[in-house]
């Protein structure tokens, strides 16, 4: 019962890790977003934001992919 209790412990733990994780990454996403408007010219900032953007799902992943290796 106690190894039960502890492994719902860790696993509720890791959830809330897990949410906090979230939001500082869309934080950052949203974050980094302003920060090419201020910095790139309106022209460009489209081109960058997709650049960026994509760089993100590619690197997503590549982590996914290598998270269900590990699991298997």
């Amino acid at each position: 019962m106690v190894d039960n209790l502890q492994k719902t412990l860790r696993l509720a733990i890791a959830g809330i890790l897990i949410f906090l994780l979230l939001i500082a990454t869309l934080t950052l996403y949203f974050s980094m977003m302003r920060t090419i408007s201020t910095f790139f010219d309106y022209s460009y900032e489209s081109i960058v934001e997709v650049g960026f953007a994509l760089t993100v799902i590619a690197i997503t992943m590549i982590l996914l992919k290598r998270i269900m290796k590990t699991e298997e």
